[in-house]
């Protein structure tokens, strides 16, 4: 008799599906989009083992069986789902040392179980996979729910917390790919669990579990981003590193408000009946974005500058201020700045026709200057010409020691010159991201060449989508600015 082959893993894949569709409603975690994941999960940890062609469908037919026992019953359910699978597999003429093969890999699934094959235990990882990745607490919630319903009794948040922690204390990969592509974020979803049970008060509330299913595609590209964000916070990747992924995490929030926003945006501008088919109001989603992007900026900030700064700080790495620099680092500040930043300087008034004097994701100081001998004062702004000379200008250092200003800061320094006869009151740091979106379809004529062309241009003078400043800036220059680009407090 054959073995498994590509036509028995199509049947099985199909006959799966169908069974799935009869689980009962309360199995909120072990459905089939769990064990799709598995099976796909399997599937990558095995191929990076290098497994044959063979046992990858061994390992698939395994995934794909290893819960369907919950249509029958709950407590043993692995049982049940390895007669299901014997019984498919003799059914469709499979050899019976296959068979039992099948059969002890989901038995291998069972919590008590010792995996003893490499199959057995790249499934065990695969089925266990979500202590290490980013939305355990997503599924966490999930079976919560599903245990509440077998046990007939609510869970309360301190006592799932225990579960979840004695779950995550005992759990251990048992394969070394699974032991390196999921390790570090199990360690996290352990801290954070450890957290709530020690000191709940401190720790991220629980997720809710929503009524629906799927996950808002924006939202769900924010959690995306919030990984990224979390290689910067883990202390196991190399300094320098970890600034790396603070930078990759601003480039891509600050492109998806010019992309992703601005297009919600612009939907919140149709009327009823032309977002009836919408699942969610684009208003409400973009404050829900905001919230949730807020809370990511203001920990980026706190990471910042609480951590990296004083660990480059200790390396050597020194990012200077205005009040630390000696004599001969200002002079060398002062020459730069006449030699390479001044020639690149432009001024505009803060006043209406003047908002397309702020290009996209440029920086820009906001000056409050009063002409001397004058009661009056006026808001000028000042762009900041980072992206001809760069972010930081490197300054004179003592051995082992690499001291660097930011440009804006070489610029504040030589406000006075650059504004003679006038007293500086205030200068704070401003960007703005505009609307990016390709509107392809609104260019009617010319190639597709042609059209992506001119909207690539009109991103420069485009929506406003994302306006970032200092948070000391006075209310007044706020206001002033807000009324100059025309934005909305959300």
């Amino acid at each position: 008799m054959p073995g498994i082959d590509q036509r028995v893993v199509e049947k099985a894949r199909l006959h799966v599906r169908r069974s799935m569709r009869s689980l009962p409603k309360h199995l909120h975690f072990h459905d089939l989009e769990h064990t799709l994941s598995v099976t796909r999960t399997a599937l990558a940890i095995g191929q990076a083992m290098g497994c044959t062609p063979e046992e990858l469908m061994l390992l698939e037919v395994a995934a794909l069986f290893h819960d369907t026992g919950y249509l029958r019953l709950h407590a043993g359910h692995e049982d049940e789902s390895a007669s299901m699978a014997a019984t498919f597999l003799r059914r469709e003429g499979v050899a019976e040392r296959d068979v039992d093969r099948v059969r002890r890999l989901i038995l291998a699934t069972r919590y008590d179980a010792s995996p003893r094959s490499t199959l057995q235990r790249i499934l065990r990882d695969a089925d266990s996979a979500k202590a290490g990745q980013v939305d355990f607490d997503e599924w966490s919630e999930r079976l919560r729910r599903e245990l509440e319903h077998v046990r007939e009794r609510p869970l309360a948040d301190a006592e799932w917390a225990s579960e979840n922690l004695a779950y995550l204390e005992n759990h251990r990969f048992h394969t070394e790919h699974a032991r390196k592509r999921y390790g570090r974020q199990r360690r996290l979803n352990l801290e954070r669990v450890r957290k709530r049970v020690h000191a709940p008060d401190s720790a991220p509330p629980l997720h809710q579990l929503s009524r629906v299913r799927f996950n808002d595609r924006d939202l769900s590209w924010l959690s995306f981003n919030e990984r990224v964000l979390q290689e910067a916070v883990d202390p196991k990747v190399p300094l320098l590193e970890r600034v790396k992924f603070l930078g990759i995490f601003s480039n891509n929030l600050d492109e998806f408000y010019r992309v992703r926003v601005a297009s919600l945006r612009s939907l919140a501008k149709l009327g009823k009946r032309d977002r009836g088919a919408l699942s969610i109001a684009p208003e409400k989603l973009v404050q829900k974005i905001n919230a949730k992007a807020l809370g990511q900026q203001q920990r980026f900030g706190a990471l910042y500058r609480n951590e990296l700064l004083p660990a480059l700080q200790r390396h050597g790495i020194r990012i200077r201020g205005v009040d630390d620099l000696n004599a001969k680092q200002l002079k060398a500040v002062q020459r730069h700045y006449a030699e390479a930043v001044m020639p690149l300087l432009h001024t505009a008034a803060v006043r209406p026709g003047n908002a397309p004097f702020i290009e996209d994701r440029k920086l820009y100081l906001v000056c409050r200057i009063r002409p001397k001998g004058k009661k009056r004062a006026r808001l000028v702004l000042l762009n900041v010409p980072s992206d001809v000379l760069g972010r930081f200008v490197r300054l004179p250092s003592a051995k082992g020691k690499d001291d660097l200003i930011f440009l804006d800061d070489v610029i504040r320094l030589s406000l006075k010159q650059l504004f003679s006869g006038h007293k500086i009151l205030d200068c704070h740091a401003v960007k703005l991201s505009r609307d990016a979106e390709l509107y392809l379809d609104e260019e009617f004529t010319g190639t597709m060449v042609d059209k992506v062309r001119k909207s690539l241009r009109k991103r420069q003078t485009g929506v406003p989508a994302r306006f970032l400043y200092d948070q000391d800036m006075p209310r007044t220059t706020l206001r002033a600015l807000r009324d100059l680009l025309g934005l909305k407090k959300e």
